[in-house]
């Protein structure tokens, strides 16, 4: 293993790992995309790697636990074992979560509390969605602190945030958010019901370009390598 591959986990979508080797070890992503269900599997897919690997992750969500497993396995992620075992640690946000962090005075409370409750040794930590802490358009207290927060983390963390319409990249509002992650996961949805994803860094590398990947979005397999794609 060379070093370059020891500093990457993979994600979880296959041909996205085949091309680019995964992702930094300890990095910060968004995953950025319309409205649907691409982003929410993209999170489950790397948590399911992760648990698959035997690394302890955090899924935090504001669907309840029953029903995130369910959906996980509708999609082909068996991850009632290891929330059973305690491998996968599920943590919702409450219903009045988004209104009370964002007038919050002090939001790196959210994050303390977070911390507080975690399990120890986390690999991998999951955001779905992630605009529970990165609403409110420019640059505010609670997504600062977020964002602060799981640089901070040795977990590689993961979180999802949506864009409006057709849109393919992050809205000026939250240009911030670019240098402020380790890259994005831009899904699009094509006009022949494939979908792509291209892997952005926020520091590019000499020598690599952004790759744009095409996957299929299959029930009981996820994000995939299209079965008919030449």
């Amino acid at each position: 293993m060379t070093t370059s591959e020891q500093m990457c986990i993979r994600s979880g979508i296959v041909p996205l790992d085949e091309r680019v080797g995964g992702l930094d070890l300890g990095g910060t992503y968004l995953v950025v995309g319309a409205p649907g269900p691409e982003k929410m599997v993209t999170a489950l897919q790397f948590v399911h790697e992760g648990v698959s690997n035997g690394e302890q992750c955090l899924l935090v969500t504001n669907a309840a636990i029953d029903g995130i497993l369910g959906v996980a396995n509708a999609w082909g992620f068996d991850l009632w074992d290891a929330w059973e075992t305690g491998l996968l640690q599920i943590v919702g946000f409450r219903d009045d979560f988004e209104l009370r962090a964002i007038r919050s005075i002090a939001p790196e409370e959210v994050l303390e509390e977070l911390d507080a409750i975690s399990t120890p040794g986390l690999a991998r930590i999951a955001v779905d969605p992630g605009a529970m802490f990165l609403t409110g358009g420019a640059k505010t207290l609670l997504g600062a602190s977020f964002l602060s927060w799981a640089r901070q983390q040795e977990a590689t963390v993961l979180a999802t945030f949506s864009v409006d319409g057709g849109a393919t990249s992050l809205p000026s509002s939250a240009d911030w958010l670019i240098h402020a992650t380790t890259g994005r996961l831009v899904l699009e949805k094509r006009d022949d019901g494939l979908h792509q994803v291209t892997l952005a860094k926020a520091i590019p590398v000499a020598g690599q370009r952004e790759e744009t990947i095409s996957l299929e979005l299959k029930p009981g397999t996820g994000l995939i390598q299209p079965e008919s794609y030449p």
